[in-house]
This record gives structure tokens, sequence and C-alpha cells, in this order.
């Protein structure tokens, strides 16, 4: 979720960006996430604003660092980690997970960090993602889907699982499991309660307009098994996603003054927990 940059001038006006940016960034520090990830930022080094600041942007830019970014069809994707987990090799001892790689994809709408949480011999990519728009662009949105395995694989064979999130565009039929069973990886669609596109009653856009519901923002997960020389991906126990929620989804203070039906942006964002198994058990 971030403040969409394709909504009218005429829109712009009734919740100020500045205002947005602060409240968006509220809803982040108060879920108080470990990996925070962004599409549509303005820039690929955003950094939330030059001088002043409100407490929460503060908050954010103490709690977090960026490490990584990719162009999309529509701004950048931003991917954010907790400050403590990219350390120095001396502070490494104390932190609970570190990341061990940065993924950056060639022509791709994605950015990757990879996160090994320390005594568990495990390895985790999680990758941001704002993939191809519009109805028509299924097709696209399937081959950057399958490049993306393919690159993971050509940079990291042994990476032990993949959690693939963010704004997929992607309409209802077009994330199952029977989707992606023919990809480097097979993928499981994490699915929620709720929809992350609602043009019934987010009238981000103006009234009369994209007034239809979509889980367009999803989760994603793949798991990998060691076969010998080779690799066998599955979606497997090592991981599991749980808890997945949507956030933004009640109308802030600064637009409910203004006009009814203005929300942060115009997708609601997502929260999910990633919960990783050391022998099978928690």
């Amino acid at each position: 979720m971030w403040p969409s940059w394709s909504a009218p001038r005429s829109r712009r006006k009734h919740g100020p960006r500045c205002l947005q940016n602060m409240s968006v960034v509220s809803e982040i520090v108060k879920e108080n996430p470990d990996v925070v990830l962004l599409q549509e930022c303005p820039s690929p080094l955003f950094d939330f604003g030059k001088g002043d600041r409100s407490e929460s942007i503060n908050t954010f830019n103490s709690r977090y660092i960026l490490c990584g970014s990719a162009k999309s069809h529509c701004g950048y994707s931003c991917i954010y980690v907790r400050r403590e987990w990219k350390c120095s090799e001396e502070e490494e001892a104390k932190a609970q997970v570190r990341v061990s790689g940065i993924y950056e994809f060639k022509g791709l709408p994605a950015a990757g960090v990879v996160l090994e949480p320390y005594n568990l011999g495990f390895s985790v990519c999680i990758i941001g993602m704002h993939l191809a728009p519009y109805k028509v662009g299924a097709g696209h949105r399937r081959r950057q889907m399958a490049e993306i395995g393919q690159q993971i694989y050509d940079m990291d064979p042994d990476v032990d699982a993949v959690v693939l999130a963010g704004d997929s565009n992607m309409r209802q039929d077009e994330a199952t499991d029977r989707s992606f069973a023919d990809f480097r990886f097979p993928l499981r669609h994490m699915d929620y309660h709720g929809m992350s596109w609602n043009g019934k009653i987010n009238k981000y856009h103006g009234h009369d307009q994209f007034e239809f519901v979509c889980q367009f923002d999803r989760v994603f997960l793949g798991c990998c098994e060691q076969m010998g020389d080779g690799h066998f991906f599955r979606s497997g126990p090592d991981v599991e996603v749980q808890n997945t929620k949507l956030i933004g989804n009640k109308q802030p203070e600064l637009a409910n003054a203004r006009v009814p039906g203005f929300y942060l942006s115009d997708h609601f964002g997502l929260a999910f927990d990633l919960v990783v198994f050391q022998g099978k058990q928690l």
C-alpha cells in the first residue's frame, strides 16, 4: 500500500501528498512488521521526504533500512528490512536474522532480499513485485512470474523458500496453484478474507470509476527440497504464511471530513506472518 500516483490530479488535492505519506507510514509503524514492501514509490531510493518529518516517519527511518528497489510501469517497488538485520560481521552475533543477499532482477518489476534466521540453517527469499496492469496483461504477468522464478534459480538455486508478495494485478481466475504448477518451482497462492481492490467503497480515482472488487495484492509461497545433485521445488511445510489481513482499509482522518470514499491509496495493504519451522516444530 502506498499513495497511488495514478489518481487524477483533481482527486489528489483532497489528500495532500505529505499527509498521505505520514498516514501510510503511521499504519506501517503501528503494524510493526519485520519487512516492508511498497509499490509506486516515486524514486528508487525513497527516504520519505527531507526536512521536518512526523514522529511516525522518524520512527520508520530509525527502524528500517532500504535493501532494494525495481522500476515498474508506475513508480518503483521498494523493500525495507529491520536495520539490525543488515548488519556488520561484528553485529551478526546479536541479530536474530541477517540479510545474506540482495536480488536484483533483470528487466523485471521485482526486488528481493534473502534472509537467514540464525541457528536454523534456512534461507528465505522475500520479493516485492508490481506486475503488469490491466485485464489484457494476464499473459505478460504470467511471463513475469515465470522469469522471476527462473532468475531466482539462476542466482541462488540453494534458497530454501520464496515468498513473492505485492501488487500482482491478477484477476481472480489467474491466481491458482494450477496456474504455476509448471514453473521452476510451483507456487501456492495464500488466500485471505476481503478484497485489496474495492472500487465499490474506495473512491480514490473518483466516483463511478473502476467499481469492481479483486484481490490484486497477493502473497505466493514456494519451497525447495534438495534431491541428490538437483533441486525439486514444492509447496512444503517448512514455511507457512499465516494471519494474512488487509490494512489501510479504513478512511483516514485527513480525508473523512473532505471527500467520502477517499482512502490512502487505491489499493488496501496486506500484512501477514511468515512462520519458519525447524524440524517440523515451531
